[in-house]
């Protein structure tokens, strides 16, 4: 009797010896998560410590709670952008960017010459972009910056944190391209754009500038490569497959796929109005796509989590159009899933379990900035492959466009900067 009770003092003793050694990781990381986002909201909200990461991290299994807080601290290093690298990286950059283009002898003539517009009804993400470069081009070279539109400017810039599905960006770029005059440009900066997005509008923005008799440009700082497709291309009678290597998205892979919750799940968004999305589950050519994660294992870990637990939240939203457990998304689907935010504010695009506040405590509290950002979700947008012709799969490092087959130089540049190199 004696012998059993010893090892049962042994075995609670390693028990609680390795709960106790669990619980000072958590902490651990909870500490590191805080130091990265300790900045956002600044002056909005209460300054986001590691008793604020705790109480978020409390609400999944304890066998997650070290896996997700691990990697979460792994992509917001990346993905986290603050206040100071946007300023350097992003808004300084841009008049010089524009001077090259256009052939300005200074980035003071630049400022003078172009007008960034000011037009976004909703949201404050174009405002607080725009008052950072006033400030810091009035303190380099204390000159105003132009905003509005008139017949004696022929460049136009449009700045925006990031095209995500696309949809504020199609109905914003058509508002103000119907305001230029033929032969007026107009440039577009984002932060990031998400390729998805992108190649569902670029037709539309297209024919636009066609429409218009203006030229439309995109400049992103970065790309998310969240393209979940095969793309068929013809030429000369020949059938080139080729895919995306990697998806920096939340795209769940055969670990969700056999659980009963999350397929019941999935068999309510198939009767939803307009077509469900045609992959739900990454499999094939991405099993071992590690994607934004330190690994394809955490990956499909922290998938699994995020989804299980939006589900649960989004049925709390279920009076919301486009509300999915990764996030908003144009169609039916588990979600947009994108892992990135600024100290500004987290796109309703991330998953769920990110910023949502109801029946749940958010890591990042979004910033509601009009509830028509919620609203005008379009029902039954076609997810087809026609509109994945010319696929844009590059940057060029001169001018900062995308471009694809067609624009393509040869030589890592666009058509236009091949030449120069």
């Amino acid at each position: 009797m004696e012998e059993k009770n010893s090892y049962k003092v042994i075995s609670d003793l390693m028990r609680k010896s390795i709960e106790n050694n669990e619980e000072n990781i958590v902490n651990e990381k909870c500490n590191e998560l805080a130091e990265i986002i300790c900045d956002f909201r600044n002056g909005e909200i209460t300054k986001i410590d590691a008793a604020h990461v705790r109480r978020w991290i409390s609400q999944f299994e304890d066998s997650y709670k070290i896996p997700i807080l691990e990697e979460m601290i792994y992509v917001f290093t990346k993905w986290y952008l603050k206040r100071d690298y946007i300023l350097d990286e992003f808004i300084d950059k841009i008049p010089g960017i524009l001077q090259k283009k256009y052939n300005y002898s200074s980035e003071i003539e630049t400022c003078r010459h172009v007008s960034f517009v000011d037009i976004q009804n909703e949201g404050q993400s174009q405002k607080r972009l725009l008052s950072e470069l006033k400030r810091l081009k009035q303190e380099q070279y204390g000159v105003s910056l132009i905003s509005g539109i008139d017949s004696s400017i022929t460049h136009y810039a449009y700045i925006d944190d990031g095209f995500y599905s696309g949809s504020r960006a199609r109905k914003d770029i058509k508002e103000l391209a119907y305001q230029l005059k033929p032969g007026d440009t107009l440039d577009v900066f984002y932060l990031v754009i998400c390729v998805n997005g992108f190649l569902f509008a670029k037709k539309e923005f297209k024919e636009l500038a066609e429409e218009c008799k203006i030229d439309i440009k995109f400049h992103p700082l970065a790309q998310i490569e969240n393209e979940r497709m095969e793309h068929r291309e013809y030429k000369d009678g020949i059938e080139t497959i080729w895919w995306m290597k990697n998806h920096m998205c939340m795209w769940p892979d055969c670990l969700s796929k056999s659980d009963p919750d999350i397929v019941r799940y999935l068999e309510q968004l198939q009767k939803c109005p307009g077509k469900c999305e045609r992959y739900p589950f990454r499999g094939t050519h991405w099993i071992n796509d590690e994607g934004v994660f330190s690994s394809s294992d955490r990956r499909a870990l922290v998938e699994y989590a995020f989804l299980k637990k939006g589900i649960q939240i989004a049925n709390s939203y279920s009076e919301t159009k486009g509300m999915y457990p990764l996030g908003y998304n144009l169609w039916p689907s588990f979600g947009f899933g994108i892992l990135f935010a600024t100290d500004y504010n987290v796109p309703n695009n991330a998953p769920l379990v990110i910023w949502a506040d109801k029946n749940w405590y958010p890591l990042l509290p979004r910033r509601i900035n009009n509830q028509s950002d919620v609203l005008v979700i379009e029902d039954n947008l076609n997810y087809e492959n026609n509109y994945l012709c010319e696929d844009y799969y590059n940057t060029c490092p001169d001018c900062g466009n995308i471009f694809g087959l067609y624009e393509d130089g040869g030589n890592g540049f666009c058509i236009d900067c091949a030449l120069g190199h």
